[in-house]
């Protein structure tokens, strides 16, 4: 016990006296409530795995339902759990580790496990409705004389297999942001890193900063043993 507290303890010193360079590695409060996680109060309806404590409330989690309503057919709403998961992205309690957004181009850090595993999925059987022209398409994409539900300008929404149009996790993600994050890029890393996971994350978030204060230190040269 005492030398798990003597643990602690020193990674408390080293993350205080980093540079504050070092600190601002990722947002500090939830995007959407402007504070700290918390319990919602009445209950979230779409995003109900994080009813314990969430970085939203029912109104954006009411939103959200909207939104991937509009996605999925009736019939296909609850068919991918995990695409569920990515929407409900904005009311995961770690939002604010996931995140970068007082930079010019505000990011979202997902794993490379879970980009993949949404890549995966069998949307083969339902298609997807996202608001995307032809013209915006990735041009080298597996079918790129797609025509179906042909629609100019790209807020204009059609039906898509994602895997006939998109070559990659990445584009793939980036033409379906979660809801309120749509003006943010979506960045793939690799899973040993503080990103948006399948699972959530099983490392704690101060071990993890104390990780990624390490890392900057290391790279701008200011830290020494």
């Amino acid at each position: 016990m005492a030398s798990r507290v003597q643990l602690v303890l020193t990674a408390l010193v080293f993350v205080v006296s980093a540079p504050l360079s070092c600190l601002a590695q990722h947002d500090e409060n939830c995007k959407l409530t402007q504070d700290v996680p918390a319990k919602p109060d009445p209950s979230l309806m779409q995003c109900y795995k994080f009813n314990t404590l969430s970085c939203c409330v029912s109104g954006h989690d009411s939103t959200i339902l909207g939104v991937y309503s509009e996605t999925l057919s009736a019939s296909c709403l609850r068919e991918y759990p995990l695409l569920e998961h990515f929407f409900c992205f904005g009311c995961h309690p770690e939002q604010p580790t996931f995140t970068l957004s007082n930079v010019a181009e505000p990011e979202i850090r997902v794993c490379q496990s879970l980009a993949d595993a949404l890549f995966e999925l069998d949307l083969e059987r339902c298609g997807i409705s996202i608001g995307i022209a032809n013209s915006l398409m990735n041009a080298s994409n597996p079918a790129p004389d797609w025509e179906i539900g042909f629609h100019e300008p790209s807020d204009e929404r059609q039906v898509i297999i994602p895997k006939k149009v998109f070559k990659d996790s990445e584009t793939f993600l980036n033409a379906i942001k979660p809801p309120y994050f749509e003006n943010y890029k979506v960045v793939i890393v690799p899973d040993d890193g503080e990103c948006f996971s399948p699972a959530g994350r099983v490392i704690s978030r101060f071990f993890a900063s104390v990780l990624a204060v390490f890392v900057c230190l290391q790279a701008s040269s200011s830290f020494s043993f």
